[in-house]
């Protein structure tokens, strides 16, 4: 973990004057990981121990089967090396005044201050090559680095700098100039990395850039709001009966000022999510659709069968697992009265990208969602912020937007549906907006974990690898990466492309179920090729009436092995 280096004194400026005998140091340790058998090897070298040089040994001796084997590296020496004993921090500055050159030759360093506190106070460095050295040491500029345990490697480079004190000379300067975070760089270097990990990188920075005015989207540009308007709001239900029924409650409790129905599509659920939504709905007075489907066909499918029955001008599209509060609806839907909004979402407390609700209130001391709710409205009422990504938990549009823009996806059986639709909106000039002053409560991936983890992961990387594919085509084979797209890290498709090579001999049936086990379990992008070595039963018709299969025709059987050749080629 790197933890900065702070040795309160100010750093050089000019280079300290080389003398006639080179000033060397070891600081730290002394054990056998921080590569004492290194130095011992190599500072007993008699060709070594010819040159003009003192090597200043510092720190604890932790193992008693050392301490007589640095005596003795210091009895050989002539007066070249020195134990020096242990050293507090503070003294560091003046211990290593008159130090030319640090050696560092460990075996295992994880962040080493020791390499660090050499060149913070211009002394370069000669250093293995282990963890994080050679990202602060630099070969040639600010010292050397040498292969961890190689006692020729560090041999070579001593007597080269001993050799020319010029070159020492130069390496000073590298270390005066190569910077040296201090405990606060990097602890904000730390931050930068767990926000980029936690996908807040770039919606920080973006929040950051409208913090004064939110870019503040008002509804002082009036656009008439037709009053009479239908919303439907359509919710795709799959194994969803531990939390649809506070979803429709709260949904029937919060929801006025507008006439609404909602829109169940049910997905073959195997509990009891249908019989839940019958009964909470029959008690209500909202018109209602319960729409039954005989399998899973998908999210997408799902939501585009929940547009096609609706009848309302404005389509919310909402997971089973949200709980809206009150006036959410009519607070959304005031942001349509801005031209060119094709989109509308709210924040939450389970969500990724701008939505996130911190981004819009300062406090932390809310006790309930329902109090967190009324706050982020009275301080944030009227204030939307234009994003690239509105995540699909709570999806407020309008029927002819996507009458314009098309429907879902339904390639995209699971997961990538928000990024694909958020996508196409813009692409379209359409503006997407969050509405900070409205809060929902979202559990999240209900439905996910009502099916294997393996199963949903295969089938949200099956529709990431899709989507990458999509916008392949669109922008010919060289999309934009995606920040630029939406403003996020995590979308993460296969991108490397496998070859399958398939031969081919009269197997018709076989070759068959081959190719779809293939289509069906395969989500990394893959091509198929088929070298058909001769068939006569069909095969070669079925294979050119296949539009994403490669065929390679032989007259004759030419072999399994020149046939795979060929499929290589």
């Amino acid at each position: 973990v790197p933890i900065g280096i702070d040795l309160n004194v100010p750093r050089r400026s000019e280079p300290k004057k080389t003398g006639s005998i080179v000033e060397l140091a070891y600081i730290g340790t002394i054990a056998r990981a921080k590569g004492f058998e290194v130095l011992e090897e190599v500072f007993s070298d008699k060709e070594l121990l010819k040159r003009e040089f003192r090597l200043h040994i510092y720190g604890t001796i932790t193992e008693p089967s050392l301490k007589d084997r640095v005596m003795k590296l210091v009895d050989i020496s002539n007066g070249r090396i020195i134990y020096e004993g242990q050293y507090r921090k503070e003294e560091l500055p003046e211990i290593l005044a008159e130090i030319d050159l640090g050696i560092i030759p460990s075996y295992i360093e994880s962040y080493s201050i020791a390499v660090r506190e050499f060149l913070y106070l211009g002394i370069p460095v000669i250093a293995s090559n282990t963890y994080g050295i050679p990202d602060i040491v630099k070969d040639g500029y600010n010292g050397f680095i040498f292969n961890v345990g190689d006692t020729q490697d560090l041999k070579k480079k001593l007597l080269m700098i001993l050799d020319d004190k010029e070159l020492l000379d130069t390496l000073k300067k590298g270390a005066i100039s190569t910077h040296i975070p201090t405990p606060a760089e990097e602890a904000e270097m730390l931050d930068k990395i767990y926000k980029k990990i936690l996908n807040l990188d770039s919606s920080v920075q973006y929040i950051d850039n409208f913090r004064e005015e939110y870019k503040k989207i008002s509804v002082d540009e009036r656009l008439p709001l037709n009053q009479s308007s239908i919303a439907s709001i359509i919710i795709v239900t799959y194994n969803s009966s531990s939390t649809i029924e506070g979803c429709l409650n709260s949904i029937i409790q919060n929801t006025s000022k507008i006439p609404y129905e909602i829109i169940i599509i049910d997905n073959n659920s195997r509990d009891n999510t249908v019989a839940i939504c019958r009964e909470v709905l029959s008690r209500s007075s909202v018109p209602y659709k319960v729409i039954e489907n005989k399998e899973n066909t998908g999210y997408t499918a799902g939501a585009n069968q929940g547009v096609r029955a609706s009848s309302g001008e404005y389509i919310v599209f909402m997971n089973p697992d949200v709980f809206v509060f009150k006036d959410w609806l009519t607070e959304m839907l005031k942001y349509f009265q801005i031209k060119d909004v094709g989109a509308v979402g709210p924040v939450s407390d389970y969500v990724a990208g701008l939505q996130k609700f911190q981004f819009y209130l300062e406090s932390d001391n809310i006790k309930d969602l329902e109090t967190l709710s009324k706050e982020l409205l009275n301080k944030n009422n009227g204030r939307g912020v234009e994003t690239k990504l509105l995540i699909g938990f709570c999806l407020l549009t309008k029927k002819d937007v996507l009458e314009k823009v098309g429907l879902f996806d339904e390639n995209l059986f699971l997961g990538n549906d928000d990024l694909d639709f958020s996508w196409r909106l813009r692409a379209n000039g359409y503006k997407l907006i969050i509405a900070t002053d409205v809060f929902v409560h979202h559990k999240g991936q209900v439905s996910f974990k009502s099916e294997p983890s393996k199963k949903t992961e295969l089938l949200v990387q099956e529709s990431t690898n899709y989507l990458y594919r999509k916008l392949r085509e669109y922008y010919k084979g060289n999309p934009p990466d995606p920040l630029e797209l939406w403003g996020i890290t995590w979308f993460k498709p296969y991108t490397s492309l496998t070859s399958i090579v398939i031969l081919t001999l009269n197997n018709l049936e076989y070759t068959k179920q081959c190719i779809e086990s293939i289509r069906k379990y395969t989500p990394e992008p893959y091509e198929i090729i088929v070298v058909d070595n001769g068939s006569k039963d069909g095969t070669i018709e079925y294979l050119e009436s296949q539009p994403d299969i490669r065929l390679i025709k032989n007259p004759t059987n030419l072999g399994f092995a020149m046939g795979n050749n060929i499929g290589i080629k």
